[in-house]
């Protein structure tokens, strides 16, 4: 890991932090940038400093534990995780209810302790992980949407005359030839166009091409049945039905996903 877990560790006995803070300042992952004796004080230091951790003594005075932990749930965007320390097994339970990633009961070992890190460690690993994804499918979305935008017309010629076809309003593209049907809710137009051209010009976030045959509009879909060997059954709709086949099954996943 190599960016170390930043912690925060209020807890109005001195022994109790200095406990933590020891077991801590031995385990590379972790970081103490913060301890209070007082849970009031300690707020504005935790606004500006944010930590990825707290460890929080459940009784206190002024402010519990439980209080702290609203008060930090008031922070824009700051979703610490939280490991309550108290002696009372009674708090366990609303403990948990706050979503606390773990609840250390006084006195405890350091195995205990170290448990408690590693659960810490996974939890903020997974945290990264599912930042970093959505980070990048933001980054994928706002640079790859001016670039294959989807566009608001796909002029058509259908008997003879040149119309524009809002793509927001298409259920589906049917191969046909060397032809496409354009299927739309109430009819379908028939354009001189391979399905592989469309394709290409076609925003992969609003279209899906499922099969040689097919390209479905993603928020056209009403329903997917799994139909075995990495093919689905698509309800359109138009209330019609198209399938999907296993070579396509990963664009499918994506789909689905």
């Amino acid at each position: 890991m190599s960016q170390k877990i930043t912690v925060g560790i209020v807890d109005d006995e001195y022994l109790g932090r200095k406990r933590i803070k020891d077991v801590l300042s031995n385990d590379d992952r972790f970081y103490v940038v913060q301890e209070s004796g007082n849970p009031v004080d300690v707020l504005p230091h935790l606004r500006s400093l944010l930590p990825d951790v707290l460890f929080l003594d459940v009784e206190m005075p002024q402010l519990n534990g439980f209080d702290l932990v609203k008060s930090v749930s008031e922070i824009p965007k700051y979703k610490p995780l939280i490991v309550f320390v108290t002696a009372h097994a009674s708090y366990a339970l609303q403990g948990y209810e706050v979503h606390a990633l773990d609840y250390l009961r006084k006195p405890f070992t350091d195995e205990r302790l170290l448990m408690t890190l590693d659960r810490l460690a996974e939890a903020f690993d997974l945290r990264q992980t599912s930042q970093m994804k959505q980070e990048i499918k933001n980054v994928l979305n706002k640079y790859m949407e001016p670039q294959r935008s989807l566009k608001k017309l796909l002029d058509v010629k259908h008997n003879g005359v040149t119309r524009g076809i809002d793509l927001g309003h298409v259920v589906y593209f049917e191969s046909y030839g060397n032809y496409i049907k354009i299927h739309l809710v109430e009819e379908t137009i028939v354009h001189r166009m391979s399905l592989k051209e469309l394709n290409d010009m076609l925003n992969p976030l609003h279209f899906t091409r499922i099969s040689r045959f097919i390209i479905v509009r993603n928020n056209a879909i009403v329903t997917a049945k799994y139909k075995g060997a990495s093919e689905y059954a698509f309800v359109m709709k138009d209330g019609k039905e198209v399938a999907s086949t296993s070579l396509y099954k990963s664009k499918v996943q994506a789909l689905l996903s």
